[in-house]
Formats: C-alpha cells, sequence, structure tokens
C-alpha cells in the first residue's frame, strides 16, 4: 500500500525534520522523506527511512533503514526510547532545550 503526505517532526535542535510519507503498510512498514528545514546540506526530502516493525515474543522489533550520516542521531534517540520503554527514567536530553 503507497500513501503520500506531508511528514514533519523536531528530534533536536537542528530544527524541523520534513519530507514526504513515501510508503505506508500497516502494521508493518513505514517509508518517509527526510531533511531538515533551512538546511542545505540535508534540505527536506534529500533522504530516505525506511521503518520496519516485527512481532517479538517480548513486544516489537523496529529496524530503521536510513543513510549513514542519521547514525549518530539515531543511536542517540533510540538509546533514550529504549530506557522509556523499558520503565526506566532516560534522563535528560543533553541535545535538548534548556
Amino acid at each position: 500500500m503507497s500513501e503520500e503526505g506531508a511528514f514533519e517532526t523536531t528530534v533536536d535542535l537542528n530544527g524541523p525534520v520534513r519530507g514526504r510519507y513515501l510508503e505506508i503498510d500497516p502494521p508493518r512498514r513505514v517509508v518517509v522523506s527526510w531533511g531538515v528545514a533551512g538546511s542545505t546540506g540535508l534540505p527536506p526530502g534529500a533522504t530516505r527511512v525506511e521503518f520496519t516493525l516485527t512481532p517479538t515474543e517480548a513486544g516489537t522489533r523496529l529496524r530503521r533503514t536510513r543513510r549513514p550520516v542519521h547514525g549518530t542521531g539515531w543511536r542517540h534517540f533510540l538509546a533514550g526510547l529504549g530506557r522509556a520503554a523499558a520503565g526506566e527514567d532516560p534522563g535528560t536530553d543533553p541535545w535538548g532545550r534548556g
């Protein structure tokens, strides 16, 4: 199934991430274009990120496929998300505001 529409989120101080939903296959897969508003190096829609969700005995496995340029950010945010999902305090985000 393929559906298109605007995609926007804010993940850090670099500005809003913008792109489009390129494919949605509920409940298994979402593909979005990706880029930072106002960026010349990675403008909105410049790259593509795929999220695949797979049921496991313990819950759901999230796999994401992306360009290597995104590696640092994904490791940073997924670590905190993992702690929060486990019921732990993810702590203060050093990349956060204030």
